[in-house]
């Protein structure tokens, strides 16, 4: 059961893999977008980025485990709107892909110049190991939605509801358990990490 399970999931990843080389592509490139726009525009960036710690500072989490809870069930919920209004011809996850890439640009930014690059690494890395492939995943099965709706927008069939039925099946099968993964390291072990981080560097 288990082994065709893993199977079934390598043959699926292998149909959408042009997807995801898309995705992983748009979203390094806006990611550079990001970073070179927080050095052209230093002031601007960091004013938006005091945006960004006022947001969170307001969010009323007291425990490690709201903080697990409501890191799940935002990454679950944005992952699979990606998916599901990618039926869209796409655009919801493309958008979704130009947004991150951006944010995660503008961020390596202002931690590296106000802390070091091993500060913002140890932020990102210990959760983004799970997340950002899942994420990459999740929007190129929105994309690949989105490409048979267009193309049934010209009368050829190309199984709307059969790539749907497999990307929701994938989602649920898959990448909400390792949603479920990445949020408990980046709720438990992410801060522990990037405070180590913080007092090598005397951040």
């Amino acid at each position: 059961m288990i082994k065709a399970s893993i199977h079934e999931s390598g043959a699926y990843l292998k149909h959408i893999r042009r997807y995801v080389w898309f995705s992983a592509l748009v979203y390094v490139g806006f990611m550079i977008i990001g970073y070179t726009i927080a050095q052209s525009y230093p002031e601007e960036t960091a004013g938006y980025y005091d945006e960004i710690e006022s947001y969170h500072g307001s969010i009323d989490l007291d425990t490690s485990w709201e903080l697990f809870i409501f890191i799940f069930q935002n990454n679950v919920r944005a992952m699979l709107v990606a998916i599901a209004l990618g039926v869209f011809a796409g655009l919801v996850p493309l958008f979704s892909l130009a947004l991150n890439g951006i944010v995660i640009g503008l961020l390596a930014s202002i931690a590296s110049q106000e802390y070091s690059w091993l500060v913002f690494a140890s932020s990102i890395l210990p959760h983004g190991i799970i997340e950002i492939p899942c994420f990459l995943i999740a929007t190129a099965i929105g994309l690949m939605i989105g490409r048979a709706a267009l193309y049934k927008l010209f009368k050829k069939d190309a199984g709307v509801i059969d790539e749907a039925a497999g990307g929701i099946r994938f989602y649920i099968s898959v990448l909400v358990p390792l949603l479920l993964i990445a949020a408990a390291v980046e709720a438990y072990i992410t801060p522990q990490i990037m405070g180590l981080a913080l007092s090598v560097t005397g951040g």
